[in-house]
């Protein structure tokens, strides 16, 4: 079968929703289910652990948490918990999580995110791997003896049982410097949802690229892809999607990406004026079915099936599908149906 994720970040489903759906993605054949850690939506680290308490065989990851609001050494801890409580089945998304900074009370040239993220991944393995901990270049010490996660205040009586001693790491990025150090250093690459096809091949040729020149195996590599999914019966997509897409990317395209998406900048131009007028439903009006088609799967099941095919055909050997504004039922069997399906 071809490997097919849900994920999830919240509204406007609630925890019970989430949890009920992932349990039915796990009897549909589904590869593994994740959570987007949003700043409007519950946070990854409960619905992973609740995630893992209805299921025996899915993979479960986050999509994405950062080191900026979770500690590195938290996320370390953190991991290797729900490493056990899942019985080895957990894959950590990580993420320099720049929209979140406001809410720590930082900016981004507060932030050091490419040497962040380098020193976060090296540190989870060293933990995970039982080696001495050194932070930022200085051994740590407790009860004045140097010490690892699975050792720790070495009682006699046994410390933290490690399940994995190197649970995935895969990197969501979209700059080129972060998709090279993702190549060369993470087990693996997330790109964000409504991504146009155009750039997910860009991104993913970069990471390959980069894996290959570090002399990774390029085979143990996955790209994983968030997109957004809306199947429907009659294949018309919700009309709050139009303007949830005009809002989400279109009002923020650059002239370069109009014209490689072959838009009509006037049209775009007028959508940006509506939206930053507020008005927001009149933008989305303005959003045509060839637009919106761009940064997401929507249609019938057959559609979407066809479609989840393209973005195979782009680099994204695990498609995660994020349901919005449709059937979470239809949704799961319309990823079983692509999974079950032929490329």
């Amino acid at each position: 079968m071809i490997p097919i994720g849900l994920v999830f970040n919240g509204p406007p489903y609630q925890t019970r929703d989430m949890v009920s759906a992932v349990k039915m993605a796990e009897v549909a054949g589904f590869h593994s289910a994740w959570h987007a850690e949003d700043v409007y939506g519950p946070d990854a680290i409960t619905m992973l652990a609740s995630y893992a308490q209805v299921t025996e065989r899915l993979k479960l990851g986050t999509a994405l948490i950062n080191p900026n609001t979770r500690y590195p050494a938290l996320i370390a801890n953190t991991f290797a918990t729900l490493d056990q409580v899942s019985r080895g089945r957990i894959i950590l998304g990580l993420g320099a999580g720049l929209t979140w900074l406001p809410l720590v009370g930082k900016v981004a040239k507060d932030v050091k995110s490419l040497t962040l993220m380098r020193d976060t991944i090296r540190l989870l393995r060293s933990v995970w791997a039982g080696e001495d901990l050194q932070i930022n270049g200085q051994d740590i010490y407790w009860y004045g003896c140097r010490v690892s996660l699975p050792r720790a205040f070495n009682w006699p009586w046994g410390g933290f049982k490690i399940e994995r001693d190197r649970i995935p790491i895969y990197v969501g990025a979209k700059g080129p410097k972060m998709i090279e150090m993702a190549g060369a250093l993470a087990d693996g690459l997330i790109v964000e949802h409504s991504v146009p096809l155009h750039g997910i091949r860009t991104w993913v040729d970069s990471f390959l690229s980069a894996a290959d020149s570090a002399g990774r195996v390029l085979e143990s590599l996955e790209v994983a892809g968030l997109i957004l999914f809306s199947p429907s019966e009659n294949g018309r997509p919700d009309s709050t999607l139009y303007s949830f897409v005009a809002g989400l990317r279109i009002v923020s395209l650059k002239p370069s990406e109009i014209d490689e998406l072959g838009f009509d900048p006037a049209l775009v131009e007028r959508i940006r004026g509506l939206w930053q007028e507020g008005r927001k439903e009149e933008a989305g009006k303005l959003v045509t079915r060839e637009m919106l088609d761009c940064f997401g799967v929507f249609g019938t099941p057959d559609e979407c099936v066809s479609k989840l095919k393209l973005y195979r055909r782009a680099g994204i050997t695990i498609p995660l599908i994020m349901p919005e504004a449709c059937d979470i039922r239809l949704a799961v069997e319309t990823g079983a149906a692509f999974a079950a399906s032929q490329i």
